[in-house]
């Protein structure tokens, strides 16, 4: 049995170091989202 304060899954720390040396340029999840919201309304995927 775990203890209260123990967590279900355990947590990894990712470096993101090498991605970057590749020279891919990582955005917040929120700027994707819009992002991919606004393009799929260009293209008349749905209208709001």
């Amino acid at each position: 049995r775990r203890g209260d304060d123990e967590p279900l899954f355990p947590t990894y720390q990712v470096s993101t170091d090498k991605i970057r040396s590749l020279g891919v340029e990582l955005i917040p999840l929120e700027t994707t989202i819009k992002e991919t919201i606004e393009s799929l309304k260009e293209r008349g995927f749905f209208e709001f």
